[in-house]
């Protein structure tokens, strides 16, 4: 019986959001797409005195929110909702029940390793996400961005085959991002093939030649407040890959100005090699008298 490689995406980043008191069902992150939120359902982010609108705060500062037109009502099939406060480390800081429509939360910010993008959510009784929004928070007259590259791939592809990794940029401010450098490695066991830009401000970008290994390198001007760029880059997976070898990458984010949350400038994949067709085991012969 033939047999045929395939290697199998087993994504690890520091982007994927391990939080402290549970894992959110759909994981808050710095990505270019809508939150999923019900009509009216909504988060809004105050200044300390829970009336003047504001997005950007300094360490030490107090933040209201206000979460409104949720479900209440037990007999309905819905449990209360509850607000957490999600850190730019995206752990869990704080998480209540809310109790009335409107309800309004506050907390004070730490004066210490609080800067980046906040996220404050409303969660349902299985933890999964309605409705959020973000703050965030930067020193004093400081100039600063919270950059951030996810690579993603499909979960399983066969040896010979051409594969596609989407790349995404996002720059959720507060300040526009200037001089932007990324570089992402062709997976190991993989030759490249093509790279092309789908939106975003203008990369130009240095690429190994059509089937070699190696780096692609890629900059910009800036990206400004709340702007994104999404590239797609093609490569083969070797034809002789064996079972077992794992197909790994790295590919990391930076920029002149500074930046508020390191952690998620950089990703790796890893991707292990399996059989597509493993063999089936016969089943065993009966026993005596069955």
């Amino acid at each position: 019986m033939r047999r045929t490689s395939v290697c199998l995406l087993l994504r690890t980043s520091t982007a994927l959001l391990v939080l402290s008191a549970f894992t959110i069902a759909t994981a808050i992150s710095a990505s270019t797409a809508p939150a999923f939120q019900p009509v009216g359902e909504s988060v809004t982010i105050y200044a300390g005195d829970c009336s003047t609108p504001q997005t950007v705060f300094n360490p030490g500062d107090t933040v209201c929110v206000q979460a409104a037109n949720f479900p209440l009502a037990p007999d309905a099939g819905y449990r209360y909702r509850r607000i957490a406060w999600v850190s730019p480390s995206r752990e869990i800081i704080e998480e209540r029940e809310l109790k009335s429509d409107p309800d309004y939360d506050r907390i004070a910010i730490p004066a210490s390793g609080s800067t980046g993008t906040w996220y404050v959510t409303t969660l349902n009784i299985e933890s999964g996400r309605y409705a959020d929004a973000k703050f965030v928070v930067r020193k004093d007259r400081a100039v600063t961005a919270d950059l951030s590259i996810y690579k993603d791939g499909p979960s399983s592809v066969y040896a010979g085959q051409r594969v596609e990794f989407a790349l995404s940029i996002y720059n959720p401010g507060p300040d526009t991002a200037e001089g932007i450098e990324f570089t992402t490695e062709v997976p190991s066991n993989m030759t490249f093939v093509a790279l092309k830009q789908a939106s975003g401000p203008l990369f130009e970008c240095k690429t190994p030649a059509r089937g070699q290994t190696g780096r692609i390198y890629c900059s910009t001007k800036g990206m400004r407040l709340d702007e994104s760029a999404r590239l797609y880059a093609y490569y083969v997976v070797d034809s002789e890959v064996r079972e077992g070898t794992v197909c790994s990458a790295t590919t990391n984010v930076t920029s002149y100005t500074e930046e508020l949350n390191k952690e998620d400038n950089f990703t790796k994949t890893e991707t292990t090699v399996v059989l597509e067709n493993p063999p089936i085991l016969e089943e065993p012969p009966p026993e005596d008298g069955e």
